[in-house]
Parts: structure tokens; sequence; C-alpha cells
């Protein structure tokens, strides 16, 4: 099964980029040239980080946890000791400790993140960590 960061991501975020750039074109005072490319530049930024947050991707296969991203990164379930919950900036953090002492986080911010907790502890046979998590 496969967890991924909600779908409104790319859209709030083109709609910020929108925002920086309308909102230099409307100024009502004269506006610098370095001006215009700092705003076009951090739009761009924001927009590009919008669509790349698509990209996140958690996937629990049969006998492995993958983690796709920027690169892939996968996690065999027999490697895995212990599963840990935290709160953090306003999400939960998922953390997996493996047997050589290495640690893996995944963020809360994806979609049916209790579901992801709930599916990671049964298919590694983790013992599932307290939380009150929905």
């Amino acid at each position: 099964m496969t967890y991924r960061l909600p779908r409104t991501l790319p859209y709030l975020s083109a709609l910020l980029s929108a925002t920086f750039v309308l909102g230099l074109l409307f100024a009502p005072n004269r506006v610098s040239p370095l001006g215009y490319i700092l705003v076009v530049a951090v739009a761009v930024v924001i927009a590009t980080w919008g669509v790349l947050s698509q990209r996140y991707a958690v996937t629990i296969a049969a006998d492995r946890l993958v983690i796709s991203g920027f690169q892939r990164k996968e996690y065999l379930f027999a490697d895995m000791s212990r599963l840990e919950l935290a709160p953090g900036k306003g999400v939960w953090i998922a953390t997996i400790t493996m047997n050589d002492g290495a640690r893996v986080s995944v963020n809360g911010s994806l979609r049916n993140f209790a579901g992801f907790v709930h599916n990671l502890a049964e298919s590694a046979k983790l013992p599932l960590p307290p939380s009150n998590l929905r």
C-alpha cells in the first residue's frame, strides 16, 4: 500500500507563487529590477517545492518498506527492531529503528498516517507504540 502527501500542496504552492508575482506587478510603488528577480526566484522555489512534494511516497511492500523521494530507499522488515511515534511540529513522526541502530523517520503529513502506522506494525511484526492517533 502506498501513502503520499496531500494533493492540495501543489495547488497551494501555485496559488502562493501567483500571489507573490501578482503582488509585485500591482505594487503601488516602483520596484527595482532586483526586487523582480528576488520575488520571481522565491515564487519559482515555492512552486517547485509544491510539485516535488508529490514525488514523496512511502510504500509497504510484501517484505520491505520503500521510501521514494529524491532517492529511493528500501528497508527490510527483518532489519526493523522498533517503531516509535513522537509529536513533531504539528504532526506525528514515526521513527523506525533498525537492528544496526540506524533510524528512519516518516513524516506524519501523509494521508492516512494512522493506517500507515498500523499496517507497518502489522507487516513488520513490531509492537504498536502507544499514541492518540485516530
